[in-house]
């Protein structure tokens, strides 16, 4: 075992929204949410070259026409990252730290949501398990942005 070249050094956390849904069934087969989890920024601290943010958005809501989730859910964290150096090309070290870094925090708040609605209304609610793998980093003025 090795430690990973990328170590998280603070986690902060914007906005916590867990709100249940008074009209949720989980008898109804047609209970479906819509999953998001989309990295809003990834960005290198001018002072330290090896320090990185990486801000993440979660959003649980219901589906037009659908019975809603348990609950809707709404984060916003950011997270300080100490990468190490690497030899990589400058946009793929960005996508890898973007990659490991959101992983990190969508892992952090799934526990987060799972503890607090273990207490609330409808129980335990779990985000779904979800990859970065196809994040696209580009050069906006030299600088390595996240694409949509």
């Amino acid at each position: 075992m090795q430690n990973s070249f990328l170590q998280l050094r603070q986690l902060h956390i914007q906005r916590l929204l867990l709100e249940a849904h008074d009209d949720f069934d989980d008898a109804d087969e047609n209970v479906e949410a819509r999953h998001t989890a989309k990295i809003t920024r990834l960005a290198r601290a001018e002072q330290d070259e090896h320090l990185w943010k990486v801000d993440l958005q979660i959003r649980v809501k219901r589906k037009r026409d659908r019975t809603p989730p348990p609950y809707r859910v709404e984060v916003d964290m950011s997270g300080v990252f100490e990468a190490r150096q690497d030899s990589q090309d400058p946009l793929q070290y960005a996508r890898a730290i973007g990659v490991n870094g959101a992983s990190i925090l969508y892992s952090a708040a799934r526990e987060h949501v799972y503890l607090l609605t273990s207490r609330a209304r409808w129980g335990g609610f779990q985000l779904p398990v979800v990859s970065f793998a196809d994040l696209k980093v580009t050069a906006v003025d030299g600088v390595p942005t996240p694409v949509d």
